[in-house]
C-alpha cells in the first residue's frame, strides 16, 4: 500500500514572487488562499518505499515526515516558507501574464500539487540566516529528534542535504525498481527502490527528483516532475550554462591540481546545490505545464 503525503493540503501553504530570502508575506499568504482541488499527490512527500524496508521503518519514516510537516507550520518557518515558495513561482508572472495567486488555479490540481510539494521539499534544504546554518529539519531534530527511529533521523538528514537533479530512466523493474542515470552530474546508474511509480514509468524517460540513500536502499525523497524530452534538454542546456559560469569559482578555490574534466565535474555538482537550481528546475516544468503540454 503506497504511503500518502503526510503534510495536509500542501496547496494551501503556497506563494511565489521575488527572492529566495526576500519578504514576500502579503502575497504569499493570498495564494494560500487560492483554490486548489484536494487529492492525492502524484507521487507523494513520503513516496512509496519498497516493501523490502519493512513496514515499521516505513511508519517510522511516515511519523517523522508528518511531526516535521507540524513544525514547519509554526509561524517562524512559516513566514521562511513562503518566501521560498515565492522564489520559486515568480516565473509564472513572465509566463501567463498573471501573479501565481490568479495564475495557480487554472492548472490541473495534480500540476499545482507536483509543484507544491517540490517547493517543500527544497524549504526543507534551505539554510537561512547570515551564518547561514538556521535550517528547519536541524530545528525539529534537536527539539524532536529523540522521538523518531533512528533510520528515520537517517532519511530526515537525508532529505536535508539533498539536491534535485534531472534523471534518465534506463531500466525498469516493474511494481519493484528504477535506475536513473544523472544525467546533470553523470556517474553510475542508481538502482531506487520505486514500487507504484515503476509501474507506469516510460523506459528512457526523463524526470527530475531528489535522491537518499536509506542504508542500502536508494529512495526518492518525494515528488517526481516527468519532462519531455525538449523541456528536459532546454533544462540540461540552462544547467550547463549556469556550470560553466561557476567552473572558474570553483577552480579558484580549488587548492589541489585538477585536470578539466575534473573542474567541470565538480562546477556541476556545486551547481545542483545552488539555490537558484531548484526554481529553475520548476520554471522549466511549469513552463512546460502551462503550455498544457506537461504530463500528468
Amino acid at each position: 500500500m503506497p504511503l500518502r503525503l503526510p503534510c495536509r493540503n500542501l496547496a494551501n501553504d503556497s506563494d511565489h514572487t521575488g527572492n529566495r530570502h526576500g519578504s514576500h508575506t502579503r502575497a504569499a499568504r493570498r495564494l494560500r488562499r487560492a483554490p486548489v482541488a484536494p487529492g492525492r499527490t502524484g507521487v507523494t512527500l513520503l513516496h512509496h518505499l519498497r516493501q523490502g524496508l519493512g513496514t515499521i521503518v516505513r511508519k517510522d519514516i511516515d511519523r517523522a515526515t508528518t511531526d516535521l510537516c507540524a513544525w514547519t507550520e509554526r509561524e517562524e518557518w512559516m513566514v521562511r516558507h513562503l518566501d521560498v515558495l515565492s522564489a520559486h513561482l515568480s516565473p509564472m508572472v513572465d509566463l501567463t501574464g498573471m501573479p501565481p495567486a490568479d495564475a495557480l488555479p487554472r492548472l490541473p490540481a495534480e500540476i499545482v500539487e507536483h509543484a507544491m510539494v517540490f517547493i517543500l521539499e527544497d524549504f526543507f534544504t534551505v539554510r537561512f540566516g547570515t551564518d547561514g546554518k538556521l535550517n528547519v529539519v536541524d530545528a525539529f531534530l534537536r527539539r524532536r529528534g529523540r522521538r523518531q527511529s533512528a533510520t528515520a533521523r537517517i532519511y530526515l538528514k537525508g532529505l536535508r542535504d539533498s539536491a534535485v537533479s534531472l534523471y534518465e530512466v534506463v531500466g525498469i523493474d516493474r511494481g519493484r525498481s528504477m535506475t536513473v542515470r544523472d544525467l546533470l552530474r553523470g556517474g553510475e546508474p542508481v538502482t531506487v527502490e520505486e514500487k507504484l511509480g515503476s509501474t507506469g514509468v516510460a523506459l528512457h524517460g526523463h524526470l527530475a527528483a531528489r535522491l537518499v540513500a536509506v542504508g542500502d536502499t536508494h529512495l526518492f525523497t518525494g515528488v517526481v516532475l516527468p519532462f519531455r524530452r525538449e523541456a528536459s534538454l532546454k533544462l540540461q542546456s540552462a544547467f550547463e550554462e549556469m556550470a560553466a559560469e561557476l567552473e572558474p569559482t570553483i577552480r579558484g578555490n580549488t587548492v589541489t591540481e585538477r585536470t578539466a574534466e575534473e573542474m567541470r565535474a565538480l562546477a556541476r555538482q556545486a551547481s545542483v546545490h545552488t539555490p537558484v537550481f531548484p526554481p529553475m528546475v520548476i520554471q522549466f516544468w511549469l513552463a512546460d505545464a502551462v503550455a498544457g503540454s506537461a504530463p500528468p
